[in-house]
């Protein structure tokens, strides 16, 4: 099966297709970064001059925000440190003395300094953003010179907080004695589901090593309904929050506490409130409850704990669909845009706790709560019945009044004859294995449907009225297993942009060979096709040696993403056709068991792939190389054409589960055509010992935009570059796990000057002192970024 995408040009009556998809082919998310600069140009002449330096001064100092933005950064940062430190300093004083308190100044003084940390951190989250703007390309000058301007704002006043901070008077006074008032324990008034994880926490926190604990998830009834009452403090009015953080800070300390923190919706500073930070002298204990796991992560939790209720799946790549075909997501994008938009949005509901993660990380499911809270909000526009095991069709002012109809597992039988729905845009049918029927003007009064899954019926045919549904998007007929013929009107559906007619089972198909050559040619003629599961193998009547049926060709032709799954006689990708692959900018090859390259010199010398982004190989078990430049045995082996290019454009290469491949790549002429690859991930690879032959020379500057590498389960990996230091300047993220031959990174003092991370799995320290260095100093400049996977 394949996959195929592209962009449709309204300039031009040719077609193109963002995505044919055969056997669920995955794309991986990816990231072009470009830069864009200027340099600004003064002429005058007297006396205009003077006023254009006045301008010009001006000016400059406005870009120099701009320019300088990157490193004014790192000084803020490096201020706000100082400050912070400064300030922990100062508290930590007041807190060894019992006895006393801090002064106005001083209580004064710490709120700037709290005031100041909210605001170097708000301005760090938009730095964050504007770093990851600058690499999608969407670069406003004038708000990063504002941007740069505010950097420098809180420099100064990070220098004014830091020259406050001598207090040269002192900064404590004497305290009254304080006292604490014990609280009862709440009512246990738990459900079962509450009740488990509640019995999770208490065996948690009795561990010594156990500070904080976060339980993350839908509301519904906590723990405890209510945090219970402070300690009993007296608080005058109009004092500041600084003023009781001290005052409570003074109460608790030498005490052990157990906080319980209720509904948590905002990352909460203890010591700003004034509670001083669990640790493992003092025994004190945190448990907070919250629906976003990112305020989890804020809080530094050391156990999180999911509380989920149990509720149907969905697969996400189905409702990014669902989103897209109805207009959710843009049209505008394409499939792969859509699917990294998509799939960031259901990140943002998962943390939220509106959509819960799956055992299967492809999945997500809603809170029951979440749910009928979205349905009454939505009644009667939205007609759910998912799951529900009942025979019953709705009546016909349900149908009439809605926008969304779910019947998914539904156990239908029958459907109206011919529902009258005017607005109807989604219509999920699947799962209903028992439905052996639809009428044959089911569809003659939908003019709005853009959605209709039928998978997973039981289904023989279509009726003719599916041609009247003008608007639709996405038909999805998986999994149909009784389907023996579709009428000849699919080329009507001249919207159509995702199709798709597979099976999950090889060879339960009953379509027929008629009507699956007859399909194939009319998904050729629809210009607006972006994604297509079909099963081709039968196209023509049998199955076919090598290559793609014409049809699919002449679909790939105009593509820029193709994945291809289980394909039983394909020796070399290139047997699709080289002039199939020039629009090409993602391909996944998946499970093809006779594959033995990707491509040779034939397809060098014909330009093969020559805008392709994305590789990824995965589960190959006869592949050997992914370009091969040698000739048949006894033939000369001739030079290479002048200017041949190949894959310079490729930006991600993934292999996972190539077990004959020895090396990633096959020469040195490999490496330097790969001048623009980003990211490099290599899995489970049995057979691989190095990235390149032994006979081969490679450069110290290749691979110069090389960001992101990943070694995983190689367990005859021994050798980079035959001990060449690579310079790899753009190198920022490295992980080795499982690499248990390889003995010498390729590093030296002059390598790699942005990295972050080294990430190894197992025994890493161990790992890492057996390595061998050419000197100390090496191995000292790359030693802090050694991390455990």
């Amino acid at each position: 099966m394949v996959a195929i995408q592209g962009k449709t040009s309204s300039s031009s009556q040719a077609s193109s297709v963002r995505e044919v998809q055969f056997n669920n082919g995955e794309l991986k998310p990816f990231a072009s970064i470009d830069d864009s600069s200027f340099t600004p140009f003064a002429a005058c002449t007297q006396p205009v001059c003077d006023i254009g330096k006045w301008l010009w001064a001006r000016i400059g100092t406005s870009i120099n925000y701009a320019r300088k933005l990157s490193k004014n950064r790192e000084v803020l940062r490096k201020k706000a440190h100082d400050l912070s430190l400064k300030r922990k300093d100062i508290v930590a004083e007041i807190e060894r003395n019992p006895q006393k308190i801090a002064t106005n100044e001083c209580d004064d003084w710490i709120g700037k300094v709290q005031e100041m940390a909210n605001k170097v951190n708000t301005i760090q989250s938009e730095l964050n953003e504007e770093k990851r703007c600058v690499g999608g390309l969407c670069l406003d000058i004038f708000a990063r010179i504002e941007l740069g301007k505010r950097v420098v704002n809180l420099i100064d006043g990070t220098n004014e907080l830091l020259d406050e901070s001598k207090f040269e008077r002192g900064y404590l006074v004497d305290a009254p004695v304080a006292t604490v008032e014990n609280q009862p324990d709440p009512p246990s008034t738990l459900a079962e589901s509450a009740n488990r994880t509640l019995n999770m926490v208490l065996g948690k926190i009795q561990h010594k090593s156990t500070l904080k604990i976060g339980i993350w998830g839908m509301g519904g009834r906590m723990i405890q309904e209510e945090v219970g009452q402070r300690l009993s403090v007296e608080i005058t009015k109009g004092e500041s929050d600084d003023r009781v953080a001290t005052k409570l800070r003074q109460r608790l300390h030498g005490k052990k506490y157990l906080l319980l923190l209720d509904d948590v919706w905002n990352m909460v500073d203890l010591d700003a409130v004034g509670i001083p930070n669990p640790n493992q002298n003092n025994g004190c204990k945190v448990v907070l409850t919250t629906r976003k796991l990112e305020v989890c992560r804020q809080m530094e939790t050391d156990i999180d704990i999911y509380q989920s209720e149990e509720d149907s799946e969905i697969k996400k790549s189905e409702l990014i669909g669902y989103w897209r075909a109805e207009g959710i997501l843009s049209r505008e994008i394409t499939l792969h845009e859509a699917h990294v938009k998509g799939h960031a949005i259901l990140r943002a509901l998962i943390d939220s706790s509106l959509l819960e993660k799956c055992d299967e990380d492809d999945c997500v499911k809603m809170h029951d709560v979440v749910r009928d809270l979205v349905l009454a909000m939505t009644s009667p526009k939205h007609l759910v019945r998912a799951g529900i095991s009942s025979e019953k069709i709705p009546d016909a002012v349900e149908w009439e009044k809605a926008t969304r109809i779910s019947f998914i597992n539904h156990d239908l039988r029958n459907l109206p004859e011919s529902p009258d729905c005017p607005e109807l845009l989604t219509l999920l049918l699947q799962g209903n294995g028992l439905l052996g029927v639809i009428p044959e003007t089911f569809f003659n009064n939908m003019p709005k449907l853009k959605v209709l899954d039928l998978s997973r019926t039981g289904i023989e045919s279509l009726p003719t009225s599916i041609s009247k549904l003008e608007s639709l998007r996405e038909l999805v007929l998986s999994d149909c297993r009784f389907l023996k013929a579709l009428p000849g009107v699919i080329c009507k559906l001249s919207q159509i942009e995702v199709f798709k007619l597979q099976s999950s089972y090889r060879g339960t198909s009953a379509l027929s060979d008629e009507s699956t050559g007859i399909v194939a040619k009319e998904l050729s003629e629809l210009s607006s096709l972006s994604s297509l599961g079909f099963d081709f193998r039968r196209v023509g009547g049998e199955e076919r040696d090598s290559g793609l049926p014409s049809a699919i060709q002449d679909v790939l032709r105009r593509s820029n993403c193709f994945g291809l799954r289980g394909h039983e006689k394909l020796s070399t990708l290139l047997d699709v056709g080289a002039h199939n692959t020039y629009e090409l900018k993602s391909c996944v090859i998946r499970g093809c068991d006779v594959l033995q390259k990707i491509i040779d010199r034939n397809g060098l010398e014909m330009g093969a792939f020559p805008k392709l982004e994305v590789l990824l190989l995965a589960d190959l078990p006869e592949l050997k190389t992914i370009l091969c430049l040698e000739m048949e045995e006894g033939a000369l082996l001739p030079p290479l054409p002048p200017n041949a290019n190949i894959f310079t454009n490729l930006k991600c290469l993934t292999l996972w589960k190539c077990p004959l491949i020895k090396q990633v790549f096959s020469s040195g002429f490999m490496v330097q055509q790969l001048s623009n690859l980003e990211a490099l991930h290599v899995d489970n690879c049995g057979g691989l010992k190095g990235m390149i032959p032994e006979d081969e020379i490679v450069e110290h500057e290749a691979l110069p935009k090389l960001s992101i590498l990943c070694l995983l389960d190689l367990s005859e990996f021994d050798s980079f570059f035959k001990g060449v230091p690579m310079r790899w300047q753009s190198l920022e993220e490295v992980g080795i796990i499982n690499c248990p031959k390889l003995r010498k990174l390729p590093f030296d003092t002059n390598s790699a000057p942005d990295l972050k991370e080294i990430g190894v799995g197992g025994n890493y320290q161990e790992w890492w002192d057996a390595l061998e260095w050419d000197n100390d100093a090496t191995r000292l400049q790359f030693q802090p970024f050694l991390t455990q996977y």
